[in-house]
């Protein structure tokens, strides 16, 4: 278990424009968690429309080839960084998909 934020998702993220670095905000959720969690979530969260202006006020956005191998490409480079398998990722990943 890690610390985590939880609730990972564009609107939590800034990067400073003076040495583009990323600020994380938004921590009411913050507490542990899997490893995984907050890659997981945000990946699930790019993939929702939420500026849809009729019920149920949400759209789920399919995924281009692009999109998905740029996922694919930082999970790689995830695991590379942090000396996992990719089997242990990819355990980790479903299972925090499946909650």
């Amino acid at each position: 278990m890690v610390f985590s934020h939880n609730d990972l998702l564009a609107n939590n993220i800034l990067i400073r424009k003076d040495n583009k670095k990323f600020i994380f905000i938004d921590f009411e959720y913050a507490t542990y968690n899997f490893p995984f969690y907050d890659i997981a979530n945000y990946f699930e969260e790019s993939s929702i429309n939420y500026e849809v202006t009729k019920p149920p006020y949400f759209d789920f956005i399919s995924p281009s080839e692009e999109a998905k191998n740029l996922k694919q490409r930082f999970i790689d480079a995830y695991v590379v960084a942090k000396d996992y398998s990719l089997e242990d990722f990819r355990l980790n990943f479903d299972k925090v998909r499946k909650e």
